[in-house]
């Protein structure tokens, strides 16, 4: 399963801007981690206010928000219709609902 780390915010005038890093673990051919193979990935993701409020009702921290809708998406990328496959290095948080329209359904369990 990867892991969503947040390592950088930065306030704009509609919202924030995350530099995020995701790190994964490769699994073997029966599904057990194989903990030599780990990739991480690093992104640039703009969360506006308005999908902040939409998502949390403004009552949890956007940092959090952020990590929840990446590990929405990375949780069902199979299900998700990414941009060749993987997460953009820059994008905003909006798009995921385009990449899996069910997301909000996903986020309302996860918040």
């Amino acid at each position: 399963m990867a892991h969503v780390e947040v390592q950088q915010e930065t306030e704009t005038a509609r919202g924030w801007v995350y530099e995020v890093r995701i790190s994964d673990v490769a699994r073997d051919p029966s599904g057990r981690p194989d903990r030599a193979t780990v990739t991480q990935t690093r992104h640039e993701v703009r969360l506006d206010w308005a999908d902040h409020d939409h998502w949390s009702g403004g009552t949890i921290s956007p940092s959090r928000v952020v990590e929840a809708v990446l590990a929405c998406v990375l949780e069902h990328k199979a299900e998700a219709a990414l941009p060749e496959g993987e997460l953009p290095h820059k994008f905003d948080l909006a798009t995921t609902r385009r990449w899996l329209p069910t997301i909000d359904d996903y986020i309302a369990t996860r918040l």
